[in-house]
């Protein structure tokens, strides 16, 4: 058999890149035999530094959030400032130097603490969307831009964006003193790619658990945005009084919720922990409000949690802290969701039929390390569209790997368990860990998938580029 053959001409199976001019990945036949090439999970640009305009920028502990610009073939990375305020850079692939271009800082806000930074790309608008908590007096923003490129946008400035004016979507402890918004996580916004609303999804100041602990314990909440006039400007139509998608109690006095897109029924799907479990629930738009249905418990599973007592895991692959807790499987149509365990973290499944969600209660144990802490060590769980792979990276408090996994519908199977592939050797380089938002990144680097996190030490927030094999 062919798919047996190491080489061809000296040359390993695996480096083939083509065959008479045909992609080796496009040889189904050799000579008659069934030809395939197996390739391993792998690190295709290795960790380092997010730039700008050439030089190494810094930032503070937060979230590095990333999404995939599918219209101009760009990645933006966006990050929390030191000194306070909000900035990204956009770039592109350098097959030169195998690493990515980035251009010129884009400012987010200018000033004032930002936390929780989520950021989505609009496939249907052609529009960056952004949303955090800040400013002066903890109000939750949301902004859109347009990235100028060499497809949308103003082709002569690459690299840039152009913004439209800062919505405030909720007034925080300045106007509700005391109490505070919070629970704006590295999954905290989600597009509509059919239509460009987007629900943000966290636990408003004013919304408080009645018995809780204190001031930011807070039921979560959610909004659905949307661009005013896109024809004329980026700006965003006034935000409506936020809804109520669960109820919080006492016996998580932080409850979080993280949200996603499911292309298959066209509307929203979250995760949150209520009862220091797991859930899921179905979010649509009612008119221009959202609205929860069909929330559900992972049952008979006794010890898994998204974050645990008071987000206080120290064990688990993502935590509160991470920037992926779930992710959504194009090739199986089901989301895969991380927990927090004490001694034994797994990954679920779960899918949306439309009209209710079903968990699939055998969950896979993973081999990374799974080291939390409050500080913002956290590992994450994505999925690699090109390669129909699950994602799952981590620390053992010595070094970032990641481990792969494919799901046949029922089960998981892990492709490199024995042999995690390491990242960084650091016990903080890649805090707040989270993967590249946004669809197949082929035509960014062939088989590419994008990870970021924030060096502690350095305050500097870094990347990798990685296939995870096939």
């Amino acid at each position: 058999m062919a798919n047996n053959v190491k080489k061809i001409n000296g040359i390993a199976i695996a480096d083939v890149k083509k065959l008479n001019t045909i992609a080796a990945a496009d040889i189904k036949e050799l000579n008659g035999e069934e030809f395939s090439v197996s390739v391993d999970p792998s690190i295709l640009v290795s960790y380092r530094q997010v730039e700008a305009s050439g030089s190494g920028i810094a930032c503070d502990t937060a979230v590095v959030a990333a999404v995939y610009d599918t219209d101009n073939n760009y990645v933006v990375i966006g990050i929390r400032e030191a000194g306070g305020g909000g900035r990204c850079v956009v770039g592109a692939y350098n097959s030169g130097n195998n690493d990515i271009d980035f251009g010129a800082e884009q400012s987010i806000t200018a000033s004032g603490a930002v936390a929780g930074l989520s950021m989505d790309y609009d496939q249907y608008n052609n529009r960056l969307w952004v949303a955090w908590i800040g400013g002066s007096g903890n109000q939750i923003f949301a902004r859109v831009g347009t990235i100028n490129g060499p497809v949308i946008g103003d082709s002569a400035s690459p690299l840039t964006i152009s913004w439209g004016t800062t919505l405030t979507i909720r007034e925080g402890s300045g106007t509700y003193p005391g109490k505070y918004n919070q629970g704006l996580l590295g999954q905290g916004l989600a597009v509509d790619q059919t239509d460009g609303a987007c629900l943000v999804a966290w636990n408003p100041a004013d919304k408080a658990i009645s018995g809780g602990a204190g001031g930011s314990d807070n039921h979560p909440h959610g909004v659905i945005l949307e661009i005013a006039d896109v024809s004329t400007n980026n700006d965003l139509s006034a935000a409506p009084a936020p809804s109520q998608l669960v109820t919080g109690s006492s016996a998580q006095n932080y409850p979080m919720i993280v949200v996603a897109y499911d292309p298959d029924n066209a509307e929203w799907v979250g995760i949150t922990d209520p009862a220091n479990d797991i859930r899921a629930l179905r979010i649509t738009n009612n008119s221009g409000t959202p609205t929860e249905a069909n929330e559900t418990t992972l049952a008979n599973n006794s010890g898994h949690s998204l974050q645990g007592q008071d987000h206080g895991a120290t064990a688990g692959i993502t935590g509160r802290y991470g920037g992926d807790h779930f992710a959504y499987d194009t090739g199986n149509n089901v989301f895969h969701v991380a927990s927090c365990h004490a001694s034994a973290s797994e990954i679920f499944a779960f899918t949306n039929s439309g009209s209710g969600i079903t968990f699939n209660e055998g969950g896979q144990a993973v081999a990374t390390g799974e080291v939390l802490s409050q500080s913002g060590k956290a590992g994450g769980i994505s999925y690699h569209e090109s390669r129909q792979r699950i994602v799952v990276h981590g620390t053992d408090d010595s070094s970032q790997e990641f481990e792969v996994f494919t799901y046949d519908g029922s089960s998981y199977t892990s492709i490199n368990s024995g042999s995690l592939v390491e990242i960084v050797s650091d016990d903080d380089g890649f805090y707040y860990g989270s993967s590249c938002r946004g669809s197949n990144m082929d035509s960014f680097l062939s088989s590419g998938h994008l990870l970021t996190g924030v060096d502690y030490d350095e305050r500097e927030p870094y990347y990798c580029i990685i296939d995870s094999g096939g």
